[in-house]
C-alpha cells in the first residue's frame, strides 16, 4: 500500500502506481488515475510541446510506430504482418511491387474489409486506393475491366 501524494491523497495498492525505479519502492509517487489526469492536462495546455516530441520520437522510431499503427487499427501484431510479408514474398498480393522500408512509402498496406474489419492481404499503396475508391465493389471493378478491355 502507498499513499498518493496527488490531489486524490489515497492510500492505494502498489498495482494502481505506474513502476518507476527511480523510488525506493519502484512505483511513482502519483497514483495512475492522478498522474494521467497531470499528464493529459500538462498535453492540453502544451499542444506544441507534446505534438513536438510525438513527431521527434515516431520520426526516430518508425518501426515501432508502424508496430502500433497496425496493431491499432487492423488488431494484428508486427509478427502477423511479418508472417504474411513472408507468404507473399515480400510482394504485393496484386503485383510484383516489393515491400521496401528504405522508400519513403515503401511499406506495403495492410488491406481489409471496411464492412467486416477482416483482414485480406497486403497491398502496395495502388493496390489498396484502388479497392478503397472502388469501395470494395466487385460491380465497379467489373465495369472497370469491361471498359478496359474495349480500349485494349
Amino acid at each position: 500500500m502507498k499513499k498518493c501524494t496527488g490531489p486524490c491523497g489515497e492510500t492505494k495498492p502498489l498495482s494502481e502506481f505506474f513502476k518507476d525505479k527511480g523510488f525506493k519502492d519502484g512505483h511513482y509517487s502519483r497514483c495512475k488515475k492522478c498522474k494521467t489526469a497531470a499528464t493529459m492536462a500538462w498535453r492540453k495546455k502544451n499542444p506544441k510541446r507534446y505534438n513536438a516530441g510525438a513527431i521527434s520520437w515516431r520520426d526516430r522510431n518508425p518501426d515501432k510506430q508502424h508496430a502500433a499503427d497496425i496493431k491499432r487499427h487492423y488488431g494484428i501484431t508486427i509478427e502477423d504482418y511479418n508472417k504474411m510479408l513472408a507468404v507473399q514474398n515480400n510482394r504485393c498480393a496484386l503485383c510484383p511491387k516489393e515491400h521496401n522500408t528504405k522508400a519513403k512509402r515503401g511499406r506495403l498496406y495492410v488491406d481489409h474489409c471496411h464492412k467486416t474489419g477482416q483482414v485480406r492481404a497486403l497491398l502496395c499503396g495502388a493496390h489498396n486506393s484502388m479497392l478503397g475508391y472502388a469501395e470494395d465493389s466487385v460491380e465497379v471493378l467489373q465495369k472497370a475491366i469491361d471498359y478496359l478491355k474495349r480500349f485494349v
